[in-house]
């Protein structure tokens, strides 16, 4: 198999109106930095959504160790809760799962709590309060 360096790929995250506050959360548990937000109404979109869509994100990013997640906020007829994948988080220090698990299932949605498993020490599955799935693996040195 031939490694492509041209090709990156990062998972583009889709909400109901919380981009912004969702990535400023993201951007802090996680040690990330916001790329940018760019707004419907700093767009030539500007003039095709609702007075109160105007201050939502068109485009975020925000930037985690080598890999980007972005995101936007579909207009609410247009929106549908994300499903059928999950961001998986592969984690180092068990310190650092446990603490990401917290903060980020805190009024979502626990499928899985913070368990071992027979392939990590740590574990979990979870859907969090902005309706993204997450999951988290330990991952253990070889």
């Amino acid at each position: 198999m031939v490694s492509n360096p041209s090709v990156r790929v990062a998972h583009h995250l889709t909400f109901a109106g919380e981009c912004e506050e969702a990535f400023e959360l993201y951007s802090q548990i996680l040690g990330g930095t916001i790329l940018g937000v760019r707004k419907y109404a700093d767009s030539p979109l500007g003039s095709q959504v609702p007075p109160n869509w105007q201050q939502k994100v068109l485009f975020a990013s925000v930037q985690v160790g080598d890999y980007a997640l972005h995101g936007t906020d579909h207009l609410p007829n247009q929106y549908r809760r994300p499903e059928g994948f999950y961001v998986s988080l592969h984690i180092r220090e068990t310190e650092d799962a446990a603490r990401v698990f917290r903060s980020l299932s805190q009024g979502g949605a626990i499928q899985v709590s913070l368990q071992k498993s027979f392939w990590s020490t740590h574990f979990a599955l979870f859907v969090d309060r902005f309706g993204i799935p997450w999951e988290i693996d330990h991952e253990v040195p070889p």
